[in-house]
């Protein structure tokens, strides 16, 4: 008997090929999501158990800076360092003289008198800048009243007396901070007088020749003065330049003292009420300074005070604007980099929880005892008779 055989036909054949692709498509579009689907898996399962192992607190490195500023009006003759450059205990910093003994060589009767009211000026332009941005937002949210009002006037709500109070009170912010803004303004341009005041004799802010001599090149070494190093540091910032004119407790500079120590290094973190208990653990917490590097801390102090957290820190998902502050200080013989040695560098704070709940320690706090105030006697109305006698016999 002869074998049946059935050849297809060319369009059979292309749907067959047609539906074996479509099958491996199909099965490799499955691996991939689920793949995908354990991957999520993973991680959700990650995140939980981190959350369930360690509590995570914002915080940021505390040190000390010291902030160089100028004792007097005074010129600058020329800054010594530069920043980043490392100084010891006793170099010179920069060389200056006072103001007052460059005045008292031309008109002490009217120069003085110029940087006094510079000086008066200078005040009230610091007042008028910090409250030109008060205005500013006082100004915007009546606006924004006044819009609000607006609306419902025009759908029948209510009548044009609030508007019209929104408008004077507007106008009243809109003057006050033009007058601000004025002063502001007044101080830049009195400021600019008495620098090219000072410049026509010799005392200008930048390149200007200081005549303590006939030949104005030489200074009388008598009236320089030395601002120097007060301990081994490193130059961190520099806000004046050679032949300038600073103004009394103007910053000149800033440094950083390399004994750490004496800097009291530490890290400040925000704590919230609800999970101050977690900071029981026994263990020592990871500074999280970033995904390369981690430092051990030891908790210092636990409700040292109490701070609105950082608006860039506060959670979506939490009613709470303030946290309790916790100190923890760097665990000792460990290699830490210089650059983490900066004020306010952001870093976290992980502490274990498992360990906190497991062998719970006495939190690091301060405690006021409250005793009976012994100097407080209750009104003779309301002390019977036999508390009397006790009274007077003690």
């Amino acid at each position: 008997m002869n074998e049946f055989q059935y050849n297809s036909t060319p369009q059979e054949q292309a749907m067959q090929d047609l539906l074996k692709t479509q099958s491996h498509r199909l099965a490799r579009q499955q691996i991939i999501f689920a793949l995908i689907f354990l991957l999520v898996i993973v991680l959700a399962a990650y995140y939980i158990v981190t959350r369930m192992i360690w509590a995570i607190y914002d915080g940021y490195i505390t040190i000390d800076e010291n902030h160089i500023s100028a004792v007097d009006d005074i010129y600058i003759l020329k800054v010594n360092k530069e920043v980043g450059e490392v100084v010891h205990k006793g170099d010179t910093l920069y060389s200056y003289v006072l103001l007052g003994n460059i005045v008292n060589q031309y008109d002490p009767n009217i120069i003085p008198s110029a940087v006094k009211e510079t000086h008066d000026m200078e005040v009230q332009a610091k007042l008028a800048r910090e409250e030109i941005p008060v205005l500013r937002t006082r100004l915007a949210e009546l606006r924004k009243q006044k819009a609000s009002e607006t609306s419902d006037i025009y759908y029948g709500l209510t009548d044009n007396t609030k508007r019209n109070a929104l408008d004077a009170e507007i106008a009243e912010v809109e003057e006050e901070l033009k007058k601000q803004a004025a002063k502001v303004e007044i101080y830049a341009q009195a400021k600019n007088t008495t620098y090219n005041f000072m410049a026509r004799r010799g005392a200008g802010i930048s390149n200007a020749a200081m005549p303590y001599s006939s030949n104005n090149s030489l200074y009388s070494q008598g009236l320089i003065h030395y601002c120097c190093a007060p301990a081994d540091a490193y130059i961190s910032k520099i806000n004046v330049s050679d032949k300038t004119l600073v103004f009394k407790s103007d910053e000149v500079m800033s440094i950083q003292h390399t004994d750490y120590a004496a800097c009291h290094l530490g890290i400040i973190t925000y704590v919230p009420s609800d999970k101050v208990k977690y900071m029981e653990s026994p263990d020592d917490a990871d500074v999280i300074i970033n995904n390369n590097l981690e430092l051990k801390a030891k908790l210092q102090m636990v409700g040292l005070r109490v701070e609105e957290i950082p608006k860039h820190l506060q959670s979506n998902f939490s009613h709470d604007a303030n946290a309790v502050v916790a100190v923890f200080t760097f665990n000792p013989n460990q290699r830490v980099p210089a650059w983490v040695m900066s004020n306010k560098l952001p870093v976290r704070v992980r502490v274990n929880k498992i360990s906190a709940m497991l062998d719970p320690k006495p939190l690091p706090m301060y405690t006021i005892p409250v005793e009976r105030n012994q100097n407080i006697v209750r009104s003779s109305k309301l002390i019977s008779n036999d508390e009397k006698t006790d009274n007077k016999k003690k």
